[in-house]
């Protein structure tokens, strides 16, 4: 009989390994969120997807568009690896500011706030409030004018909305 012999060189490779510094991006609507790739000192070709569809091919991305990202880290040698992170864009608020009328017995007026757990009223003239019933009492033409109300949410979230306040001098 006939014999024969060969020989084959395997080599085997690492994966390359990383870790996302977040799992879990969150901001505002309107607001966008850079996903940051990881630092390494080898070189890697990067491929962000979302769906299955490639989105992105460097290390970092900036998008205001929420779901899961995935990763693909393709080193020299072929040899992949992945991680996710997941992108979340919170609803703002709707602030609503209203005045109601003009009480003459107790000289007061009161602004009204309304869509978020916090309240900021500020004006030009320097009144400024943290409730979210704000009464302006011993009220003078000087109150007169824009204010200003920003309403926070519970994910920290923020609208801005003005009402006009008109104080008119009365005849003693």
């Amino acid at each position: 009989g006939c014999e024969y012999q060969d020989s084959v060189f395997v080599q085997l490779f690492s994966t390359p390994r990383f870790t996302l510094a977040q799992e879990v991006y969150e901001t505002c609507v309107g607001n966008d969120i850079t996903v940051l790739g990881p630092d390494t000192n080898i070189t890697l070709a990067f491929n962000w997807s979302k769906n299955n569809q490639t989105v992105f091919t460097g290390k970092d991305f900036t998008t205001n568009v929420p779901g899961v990202y995935v990763l693909q880290v393709t080193d020299s040698n072929k040899c992949r690896a992945t991680d996710n992170a997941e992108l979340i864009f919170n609803a703002n608020p709707v602030a609503v500011a209203t005045a109601s009328s003009y009480s003459c017995t107790e000289r007061s007026v009161a602004l009204n706030g309304q869509g978020g757990v916090s309240y900021e009223w500020s004006s030009d003239n320097g009144n400024q409030s943290n409730k979210k019933r704000y009464v302006i009492t011993n009220i003078q033409h000087a109150d007169s004018g824009w204010y200003q109300l920003v309403v926070t949410n519970e994910k920290l979230c923020t609208d801005t909305t003005e009402v006009f306040l008109e104080v008119r001098q009365t005849p003693d």
